[in-house]
């Protein structure tokens, strides 16, 4: 539960132009949560005549849009897209012609775009809403390890590609795996509220 006390702080902080996210960072290091850090910036909001602490803690709304907020899930829907696309159009076009001969690799392919389409609804329906508020210098490692991802998925629809993409998927499927796990683990200790 905030206090007054806090809520004072943080108005004299965000007074003295001390920026939103050292003082989010002190406070995370004090012991307060992301949750509770957003409520004492809100109070202040609701709380406060002072112009000036206004336009700072607007301003720092304004400025820091975060990877979750915009980028990861466009990325994301537009990847599973095309990939869908690429798949109806392309490869169930490459079934048909072979008489359903090739079946098992359509098959591996349908697969393939069931664990992106689980991948994307995990990250865009449960971790972008959760780490919207929040940032953390992880992101670009994040964003990075689902743009390889996306692409690896991506190799797996395209004909005579897929076994390679395959060989990815399997050999490195693991540890990407373990490296993912454990950078949203970190992420979660590291964020810092905005």
């Amino acid at each position: 539960m905030i206090t007054q006390e806090l809520i004072d702080y943080v108005k004299i902080q965000l007074s003295a132009g001390v920026a939103r996210e050292k003082i989010s960072s002190d406070l995370l290091g004090q012991g307060w949560t992301i949750e509770q850090t957003n409520e004492v910036f809100h109070s202040v909001e609701q709380s406060t005549g002072d112009a000036n602490v206004l336009n700072e803690v607007s301003s720092a709304n304004k400025q820091t849009k975060n990877l979750w907020e915009t980028n990861l899930p466009k990325n994301n829907t537009g990847s599973l897209r095309f990939a869908i696309g690429f798949f109806l159009i392309v490869d169930t076009t490459i079934l048909v012609l072979t008489q359903f001969s090739l079946f098992m690799f359509w098959a591996e392919m349908l697969a393939v775009i069931a664990i992106m389409w689980a991948f994307v609804h995990y990250e865009n329906k449960v971790l972008s809403p959760r780490y919207m508020s929040s940032t953390s210098k992880l992101d670009k490692w994040i964003s990075a390890l689902i743009a390889l991802r996306n692409i690896v998925f991506f190799l797996n629809l395209i004909p005579g590609i897929q076994i390679l993409g395959f060989m990815l998927l399997v050999w490195g499927g693991i540890p990407y795996l373990l490296i993912y796990f454990l950078i949203i683990h970190a992420r979660n200790k590291s964020a810092v509220a905005i």
